[in-house]
Order: C-alpha cells, then structure tokens, then sequence
C-alpha cells in the first residue's frame, strides 16, 4: 500500500444508495467549512462507502459528484430488502457462533439465492472513471462468501478496483457474491456498517456513517468506533446520519439524502475539525 503516514483516516460507512447521496453531501458540507477532510492519509470505504471512497481517491470532483446526485440524473429501478431478508440476515449474524462462521452462514444462503438482481459491475464501473487503483492509501472491505473472512483490499491485493468494489457492495438477497481472485465476495456491511477497526492504527479518525448499525445485534457504529478509541487511544469523530430513508435502496431518495448530508455537516463540523485539526501527539497507552 503507497504511503507511510499513519495521521488521518477517513472511514465512510455503507448504507445503500441514500447511503452514497449522504456521504456525497457530508463531504462536501465538511469541505464548505474549510476542512481538509479529503486530505486523509488512509480512506476506507464499505459498501457505498467504498463507492464514494473509490470516487475521491480517483480525483472525482465533489461538488461534480453532488450535482450529480442532486439532479439524480441517470436514475435506476428501485430495489429493497424484504422483511423476511432483513429478518434472515439478523437471524444468521446473530447466532451463538463466531461472528465468521455466522457470516460464513450468510454466504452460503446468497450463493443459493436465484433471485438476486443483476448489473452491479455495470453500475458501479459507470460512476467510478478511473479503472486503476488511485496512488494513495485505500481499503476496500469485503467478506468471503464461502468462509465468512473479513478482508480490506488496497492496491497490493490484486484484483482491480472495480472488482474490489463491487465485491464491497453486493449486498445479499440483492446482489449475487461478486466473483474476483478465484473466490466470491459479499459487501462488507455484514460484519459492521463502517469497519472503523481497518483505521486502528491511526491517530484520528473520522467515522461518516449513513446507517447507525447493521443486520446483527452490537453492531452499533457508534459503540464499535468508542471501543475502538478506548482500545489504541486514537482520537475519533463519528457522526451518524440524523435519518435513516425507510427505503435505502430507493435511487429517488438520493437528492433529499445529499441535501440531508450537507445541512448535517454544519452541525457535525466542529467535532470533525477537532479532531481532524489535532495537533499530532504520543497516543496514549492502548488498553489490551
């Protein structure tokens, strides 16, 4: 992975496609009040998170990218997780096993889904411009379908980067496990809506998450990014969507949620610059 610094990461949660309009709008709500959020030595990105993620690492213009949305100008058909998947999903990840065979679990019942939609490699290369790996320092998080293992993938894990994320994105009983490297892969979102824990090693974190927890139980970002922080001494901001769209999925949902996450970041601004301005310092002692 290019890069050596260990200052600054920039952590974008998934949340479907009101996820993307979100992060899109919190970005730029955070640029408009003169932070240098972009300038991260380390993005990770899950889901849409690591669509948006790929999009600024490639050089993609925000303010290009928000009009976009805003306008919603090549809108797709609407998709949405059933009740029963989303009860499927909470079920399986929240067995008495370990948290990989529980995704492993998972794995198994999207390779066996006939149903799922089609296109996600379509769909994600049409909004990522840049097909090579951007030179500077981005994760990509994803799970195995077949064995349930978390992986983050950068520039060295040799799949392209729009392999990397369409196998972030696709999400169970939506998208089947996108297929790179020999092996299949679902979106990172099954182990946790943001995987802030890719960042530990850095000293302060900011943490955007459109969705404030995931399928299983204790998947609450906000509890994962305070355990993180109590755990290596890195300083961390996480702010968490004020409103969740009922229909994530839901592409005519974009431009309210891109609006939504620019008026958020007026509110959210000061916490972020406090810890994205911090004057670098010795971490304090992590607790093991």
């Amino acid at each position: 992975m290019p890069g050596k610094e260990k200052r600054k990461a920039l952590v974008l949660g998934g949340g479907g496609l009101t996820g993307s309009g979100w992060l899109i709008g919190m970005l730029c709500g955070l640029v408009d009040a003169d932070i240098d959020i972009l300038q991260a030595d380390l993005i990770v990105g899950t889901s849409s998170g690591a669509l948006v993620g790929a999009q600024v690492a490639t050089g993609c213009d925000l303010e290009v990218l928000y009009s976009q949305v805003v306008s919603n100008a090549s809108p797709e058909p609407a998709l949405e997780l059933s009740t029963a998947a989303l009860t499927a999903l909470g079920g399986m990840l929240g067995g008495a096993q370990s948290p990989q065979l529980c995704r492993a679990r998972v794995g198994k019942a999207a390779l066996a889904d006939e149903n799922a939609s089609t296109g996600l490699s379509a769909f994600i290369g049409a909004r990522l411009p840049v097909a090579k790996w951007p030179d500077r320092n981005l994760c990509v998080t994803s799970v195995d379908a077949e064995t349930g293992e978390f992986v983050a993938f950068d520039s060295g894990s040799g799949l392209s980067l729009l392999d990397a994320v369409t196998a972030s994105c696709a999400l169970p009983f939506i998208y089947p496990p996108a297929r790179a490297l020999g092996r299949r892969w679902m979106d990172g979102f099954i182990k946790s809506p943001a995987n802030a824990d890719v960042a530990g090693d850095y000293e302060r974190i900011v943490v955007l998450a459109p969705m404030p927890e995931g399928f299983a139980a204790g998947s609450r970002v906000v509890a994962q990014t305070a355990e993180l922080a109590s755990r290596t001494g890195a300083m961390i901001a996480t702010v968490v969507a004020d409103e969740v769209p009922v229909r994530p999925l839901d592409p005519a949902l974009l431009p309210d949620a891109a609006r939504a996450g620019r008026a958020q970041a007026k509110s959210a601004a000061t916490e972020v610059a406090a810890v994205w301005n911090a004057p670098s310092a010795p971490r304090p002692q992590a607790v093991r």
